[in-house]
């Protein structure tokens, strides 16, 4: 008879992805991540078929993750500028104080073995984003470009913002301050 799944395993191969994933790429070896989780090599495929199946899993976990940590305090019925600046500063603390996960999370977003699927479902996960970023470049009049350009601002700038804070600066507050004036700056924002 199988043995039940524990969440807190499960929990665990996906910490250690996302620390070999961060500092190997997606070629590292699974026998690697499984010593990294404290678990037999054969035990991570208990829990993902494949490791493929494991980086698209962990892909979406981060972005879920990430969205969750946008979540507390939204202020739904302020104004764009004050929703659009709770995601920036959210996105950009997470990044902050997730460095591994941060660079998982790029690396997962450049490999092949994430799957558009996946990726379209990550995507999914911030769909309240784009939906305010539309609202924003509708009542803009912005440029008529995909939302999708906008999205791309939002997270070149917002990384750009992060490597900032992360280079250990005096006022990190300020310097997420000021990269969210130039992208408010940057997409029409008064």
């Amino acid at each position: 008879m199988a043995r039940a799944k524990s969440e807190e395993k499960r929990l665990s191969i996906l910490s250690a992805a996302t620390h070999v994933i961060a500092k190997q790429g997606t070629e590292a070896p699974t026998l690697l991540i499984a010593r990294q989780a404290g678990i037999a090599d054969g035990t991570l495929f208990t829990y993902f078929r494949s490791k493929d199946v494991l980086f698209n899993e962990l892909y979406l976990h981060l972005k879920t993750e990430l969205r969750d940590a946008m979540m507390p305090g939204y202020p739904l019925g302020a104004s764009q500028r004050d929703r659009i600046f709770h995601t920036w500063h959210a996105l950009v603390q997470w990044g902050i104080d997730n460095p591994e996960k941060r660079q998982a999370m790029h690396v997962l977003n450049l490999s092949e073995r994430v799957t558009v699927a996946s990726k379209a479902a990550g995507a999914d996960v911030f769909s309240f984003v784009m939906g305010l970023l539309k609202e924003i470049v509708e009542s803009h009049q912005l440029l008529q470009v995909p939302v999708s350009f906008y999205a791309g601002l939002l997270g070149v700038m917002s990384e750009s913002t992060m490597d900032y804070v992360c280079r250990g600066v005096d006022h990190p507050e300020a310097a997420i301050a000021a990269g969210f004036h130039a992208f408010w700056r940057a997409i029409g924002g008064d």
